[in-house]
């Protein structure tokens, strides 16, 4: 569920510049606002897709490099820290980790080795899954499958952004970039409710 698309490495470019480049760390704001306002708005619309009609913990894609910071964790509590956004849902920020000893999963391949998770947080649980783009789906998809294989039985897969861009063979119609093109986007938009 992309919470608006990124036409030509738009918002890549700004994820990029946030997460590898200390000088711009200031970027956590505009995008941790963005993903606070969606939550806000939008929280019953993710609670309502699972079975139980609720989350019971949401988690973020663990960083695929070594970083002195999480960058999705650090979005979420620079933003949010002290309010109520976050008491919507329990947040398990270290139970789904990246395991060093296997390769991150290629573009369109499917590696849930590629994640290490704690059972014990997920097991019977309908799981958030944060992530921050969505470009071949193969990072959520094989970290999806680690949860499911760990217990968790309903995950749904939240992202800032879905990568359009017809260079690339990711799922990127013609069609879906030219309407994502031509319409002004509006955070009271959402796949979900829509």
């Amino acid at each position: 569920m992309p919470i608006t698309y990124s036409i030509d490495a738009g918002l890549e470019s700004l994820l990029h510049r946030y997460k590898d480049f200390p000088g711009y760390r200031w970027l956590r704001w505009p995008l941790g606002a963005l993903l606070y306002e969606f939550i806000s708005a939008h929280g019953p619309c993710i609670d309502a897709q699972t079975p139980q009609g609720r989350i019971d913990v949401a988690v973020t894609m663990p960083a695929n490099t070594a970083r002195t910071f999480d960058p999705l964790s650090n979005l979420l509590t620079g933003v949010v820290e002290g309010d109520e956004v976050l008491d919507v849902w329990t947040w398990g920020f270290q139970c789904l980790r990246r395991n060093a000893e296997c390769s991150r999963p290629a573009r369109r391949e499917l590696k849930p080795a590629a994640y290490l998770v704690e059972p014990f947080a997920v097991e019977g649980s309908s799981v958030l899954l944060v992530d921050d783009t969505w470009t071949s789906g193969s990072s959520a998809a094989s970290a999806s499958m680690a949860l499911k294989r760990a217990g968790a039985q309903h995950v749904t897969v939240l992202t800032l952004g879905r990568q359009l861009n017809l260079r690339t063979a990711y799922g990127s119609t013609a069609d879906i970039f030219d309407e994502a093109s031509r319409d002004w986007w509006d955070l009271a938009d959402c796949v979900l409710c829509a």
